[in-house]
């Protein structure tokens, strides 16, 4: 009897990746969305939260003031937040408005002081939210202009690398193409909703007015996400809208982000994933299946493994075949994922040969995962620990 029981455990269990694998062929075969070019230029307010920026703020700034988007119809915003360098003075000497948030220590909190002060100027009909470490396309503010003249009132554009050179950064670049291509161009071209990945996202005017703002984890971008999913507001995705982003060089640098991230992951899933999926049984919305599967993944692995290990003592047979192909076994995983990668790098027409490191060594990236989520299952709290940028590239050198 318990052997049936795993068994069909086991099954459900597997039927978690094949969902999402379904999406990943969807992605392939399908064209990238584009939006219509809009003859109407919104006015657009960008916000860059900052915490001792100073070598790399200016270069954002002057990237935003290099777009190719009428000057009235843009204003850029440095959230000055407990900053002790010179950050301010930057922001101030390239252009840009300042915001002070001394009273606020997250992320969130930053934004919903920041969005509760800037709804009172009514010209202002969408925010793009920007990390300090990231640069801007010349065509970004244009191209998410022409997806929010659309209709969206929530859009991601592309998140890339500006430092991809480092077995580790090349990973880093091989994530957010597989997060760009598998599930935001996957779900937009199917009518489904995209997802927030932390910079370059837009959020508009009218729907801070609907719904307000307020965050409680430190992964605010996918907080949201699961918020927008429960009031059925559809997240839009703009390919054309290239932001570059700073990635670690180093594994400890990438540890302490991959940590922070699994830990906010967590932080969702106990306030969220619950109403998610019930709110999926009820009304059949897509995307809160999508995110109730995505904040409850740490528990389905967790399980998984707990589940296979007792099916295999049970089943003694079954054990003796997976110790005897268990190398051929992880051999064949492997296989399969440098396929999918490879699958989504030419998709997104990036060079498949200079993101090789990345896409052989990205089972470390995976392990690092897994080693740091059972302690996040358990943990309560998290100091927050700065990521220092120092890669001072300007926009000009993305090319």
């Amino acid at each position: 009897m318990s052997r049936t029981i795993f068994g069909i455990i086991l099954l459900i269990l597997a039927a978690v990746p094949a969902y999402f694998i379904v999406f990943c062929v969807i992605a392939v075969c399908r064209k990238v969305n584009t939006y219509p070019v809009s003859s109407v230029k919104h006015k657009m307010a960008v916000l860059i939260p900052a915490r001792n920026e100073e070598t790399v703020i200016g270069n954002l700034v002057q990237s935003f003031m290099k777009q190719d988007y009428p000057a009235e119809a843009r204003e850029v915003y440095v959230l000055v937040n407990h900053c002790k360098d010179r950050t301010e003075e930057i922001a101030v000497a390239n252009g840009a408005k300042v915001i002070h948030c001394e009273n606020s220590y997250t992320k969130g909190e930053v934004l919903q002081v920041t969005f509760d002060q800037l709804q009172e100027d009514a010209s202002i009909e969408a925010y793009v939210v920007m990390d300090a470490d990231n640069l801007a396309d010349p065509q970004f503010l244009s191209k998410m202009n022409d997806a929010f003249n659309a209709g969206y009132s929530l859009i991601q554009g592309r998140r890339t690398g500006k430092n991809v050179h480092s077995w580790i950064s090349k990973c880093y670049e091989v994530f957010y193409i597989m997060q760009n291509i598998f599930f935001n161009h996957a779900r937009c071209s199917t009518g489904e909703s995209a997802s927030f990945n932390g910079t370059a996202w837009l959020i508009s005017r009218s729907y801070l007015r609907k719904h307000g703002y307020q965050t409680y984890t430190i992964t605010e971008d996918i907080e949201l996400m699961a918020i927008a999913a429960m009031q059925k507001e559809r997240v839009g995705y703009v390919h054309e809208a290239v932001a570059y982003d700073e990635y670690p060089e180093s594994l400890r640098v990438s540890a302490r982000q991959l940590d922070r991230w699994i830990f906010g992951q967590v932080q969702c899933m106990r306030r969220y994933s619950g109403k998610l999926l019930s709110t999926f049984l009820k009304n059949h919305y897509e995307p809160c299946l999508d995110m109730g599967l995505i904040f409850t993944m740490p528990v389905i692995i967790v399980v998984f493994t707990i589940v296979f290990i007792l099916w295999m003592c049970s089943v003694p047979a079954a054990a003796s075949v997976v110790g005897r192909y268990f190398l051929r076994i992880l051999l064949d995983l492997y296989l399969f994922m440098i396929l999918m990668m490879s699958a989504a790098v030419l998709k997104n027409h990036s060079s498949w040969l200079e993101l090789l490191p990345g896409i052989l060594l990205f089972p470390i990236f995976v392990i690092i995962w897994l080693v740091l989520l059972p302690v996040n299952l358990f943990r309560r709290d998290m100091a927050w620990k700065p990521v220092e940028h120092n890669v001072c590239s300007k926009i000009e050198d993305m090319k």
